[in-house]
């Protein structure tokens, strides 16, 4: 209960919470068999600076085989960031790395976890209420036994709402 507690805290205690959308296609070997995946996701952010962040995370992505089997693949991954914005405000281009963990990952009847990181940018639309686009690449490191890695490209949409006042 504790846990749950300090997670609601710690929510709140963030500026900013953005809930995405997005398109996600596999690259690679990989990409071959599936079809362009969708993704969900909500991020938080902490400013640092005017012009920086720190950013938590946490997604579902999923892609389904081509042959219309109703079979495919799903992961979710947490990951920390740091996000730069190039006008020195909490608006315009920004570039965004992330590392984090893949804490569940399903093919099939296959599970996996591993490593994950990505490097994002896009443009983010005013500095209260915003709107933000953007592209990232993200790559989950895992068993190469079981098909790993992974690498895909997604193509990101989001709404921001703040929680606290700037």
């Amino acid at each position: 209960m504790r846990k749950i507690a300090l997670l609601i805290v710690l929510c709140f205690l963030m500026k900013q919470s953005d809930a995405q959308i997005e398109l996600v296609k596999l690259l690679g070997d990989k990409g071959k068999d599936f079809k362009l995946g969708y993704g969900a996701f909500i991020k938080f952010s902490f400013p640092v600076s005017e012009g920086t962040a720190i950013t938590a995370e946490t997604a579902f992505n999923f892609w389904f085989y081509n042959d219309d089997s109703g079979d495919g693949m799903a992961i979710i991954p947490l990951k920390l960031g740091y996000r730069y914005f190039v006008s020195g405000s909490q608006s315009g281009f920004y570039l965004e790395p992330q590392a984090g963990y893949n804490i569940y990952g399903v093919e099939s009847d296959t599970k996996f976890h591993g490593f994950v990181w990505a490097a994002g940018t896009g443009f983010q639309f005013g500095e209260r209420t915003t709107f933000d686009i953007g592209i990232r690449y993200e790559s989950v490191i895992y068993n190469a036994s079981l098909g790993g890695p992974l690498h895909f490209i997604g193509f990101r949409l989001s709404h921001n709402f703040g929680f606290g006042r700037r």
